[in-house]
């Protein structure tokens, strides 16, 4: 019995498993089945990926948007490197209800960041501005994690 259509419950598998993480409690899912859920499995599949030896770690982080529904968790990796995870936390759909927004960090020497999209597969290099820390204006909100990655100099 599934209560969702699957790119609704992946959304919401993602979104555990970076609330799990991003609280530094063991992360693990059941009742999957790749062959009749293979977006489910997917979607497993690339966060895994993607929360490969990265820890819960806190820093300051101030988003501004429209919605008081924005949820995120900050996470760093074994290089030092810097990770938000960041999604619109209302009712998740088939058809992803974006928000936009604005991101602001309290770190200088910001070199790069990226984003890495779990659902949709992509990675995409991102403009920032460093002026009393790092902003990322105009970000795309997704009702499921996105991950930021901010390389540090």
């Amino acid at each position: 019995y599934h209560p969702y259509e699957p790119e609704i419950s992946a959304k919401y598998f993602a979104r555990m498993i970076a609330v799990n993480q991003g609280m530094d409690i063991s992360v693990g899912t059941s009742g999957t089945n790749e062959v009749e859920r293979p977006v489910e499995a997917m979607m497993i599949r690339n966060m895994a990926y993607l929360l490969d030896g990265v820890k819960a770690f806190p820093f300051d982080v101030k988003v501004e948007s429209d919605s008081d529904l924005i949820r995120y968790y900050t996470f760093k990796d074994e290089e030092g490197n810097l990770y938000i995870s960041i999604w619109n936390d209302a009712e998740a759909n088939v058809e992803s209800q974006n928000i936009i927004g604005s991101l602001l960090v309290s770190i200088e020497n910001v070199k790069a960041i990226t984003g890495y999209d779990p659902y949709l597969m992509n990675i995409q290099s991102l403009l920032f501005s460093s002026t009393d820390g790092t902003k990322i204006e105009n970000l795309i909100i997704r009702d499921y994690p996105v991950f930021y990655k901010i390389e540090i100099e």
